[in-house]
């Protein structure tokens, strides 16, 4: 019976660690399509690594490492993190070293009219810290 109930804590304690570790996806799609998204922790603390913080390139500048997604002017898409964020919010790259904040609601962000190579960072934040996603789309 001993053996069974060490077993029990074994496992609880794993899956909590599991979970706990598990850095939030950021998941955005276009008519039901998924549109890559890069992900980059930013700052995340763990059990087993203690508080790591990153430092990264401009959003612009990473973006070069994923594939665009084409879509309409003033399309709408979709998007939800696999962990209820305490907030979030978007930006839009303008250039190289700066970006603006752009509007979303109701887990939907419309994208620009005019035609154009957009990319767009997103950043979330939790409890245990802060994680930055980065997608490019290009309107046609």
């Amino acid at each position: 019976m001993k053996k069974g109930l060490f077993i029990r804590i074994v496992i609880i304690i794993a899956l909590f660690i599991v979970y706990y570790e598990q850095i939030p996806s950021l998941n955005i799609t276009y008519k039901n399509s998924k549109i890559e998204v890069l992900q980059c922790p930013f700052h995340w603390d763990s059990i087993s690594r203690g508080s790591a913080y990153y430092d990264y390139a401009p959003a612009i500048m990473l973006a070069t490492r994923i594939n665009a997604t084409t879509v309409e002017p003033q399309a709408s898409l979709n998007f939800n993190f696999s962990k209820k964020t305490d907030d979030f919010y978007f930006d839009i790259s303008v250039d190289k070293e700066r970006s603006e904040g752009y509007k979303s609601m109701n887990n939907e962000i419309v994208v620009p009219t005019e035609k154009g190579t957009y990319v767009f960072d997103v950043i979330g934040k939790w409890r245990q810290g802060e994680v930055l996603y980065i997608f490019k789309i290009i309107v046609e």
